[in-house]
């Protein structure tokens, strides 16, 4: 509970409920009551509320309850950097973005990054919170990340294993995250050189007319000719030396 207020009179609040005393409410007219709470659990709550007054003649109107919907509040989505290459023993610098696309800030963020055997973690930044490196795992911490903020998470790893090798990101909050598949992702790295897609050496037009021959060329000499003129084809076939 955060606050509550009513338009004439005053109002306690304590222990998740609140009384207000609005005095003297004249015949036809009303008063309201606003009150403002937050939570961090996602589902439904209930408010029910009750009033009373001297000399009512119907009580059996003086209860209602109203349900209040908790939609997860904010959505914090990071993107992995594509395409990463590093060689053996050597180091290079991986940009991640972080983003709150929510229109809510994020309390208590905080950013885990845990890479496999191949490679390891040097140094890590994020400029919108601090990092620490233990044994080539990243935690980065943020007290506050604003709505619609959007910051770069920046790796400096060095390659172990020859091969395909993978790290893995993963975020908590205070607040519930109403798409956790955009925000605990993998990313992947290669170590070593990519090879070159091989590229093949055979001549347009040739291939293997027997054992042993290879005919490099191949082509029709095709004379023009009139309606019902007789003419003969040459097909020429040209050998490799």
């Amino acid at each position: 509970m955060q606050s509550a207020v009513v338009s004439a009179g005053s109002c306690t609040s304590g222990a998740g409920n609140v009384s207000c005393s609005v005095g003297t409410v004249p015949a036809g007219s009303g008063e309201t009551l606003t009150v403002t709470v937050t939570t961090p659990t996602v589902g439904t709550a209930d408010f029910s509320s009750t009033v009373s007054a001297d000399g009512d003649a119907n009580s059996n109107n003086n209860q209602s309850t109203a349900r209040l919907t908790i939609d997860p509040a904010i959505d914090i989505v990071v993107t992995v950097a594509n395409a990463v290459q590093v060689e053996p023993n050597e180091s290079t610098t991986i940009n991640l973005g972080v983003a709150n696309s929510a229109p809510l800030q994020a309390t208590d963020v905080t950013l885990t990054v845990t890479p496999n055997a191949g490679i390891e973690i040097d140094t890590a930044s994020w400029d919108s919170g601090t990092c620490n490196v233990s044994r080539s795992i990243v935690t980065c911490d943020a007290t506050t990340f604003g709505a619609q903020a959007s910051g770069q998470l920046s790796l400096e790893i060095t390659g172990i294993t020859v091969g395909p090798q993978s790290y893995s990101v993963s975020v908590t909050t205070n607040e519930v995250d109403r798409d956790m598949s955009n925000s605990n992702v993998s990313g992947q790295v290669t170590v070593g050189t990519v090879p070159a897609p091989a590229v093949s050496s055979a001549d347009s037009g040739g291939g293997l007319a027997g054992p042993g021959v290879l005919i490099s060329t191949v082509s029709w000499v095709i004379i023009a000719i009139a309606a019902k003129t007789t003419v003969s084809l040459k097909l020429i076939f040209v050998l490799a030396d």
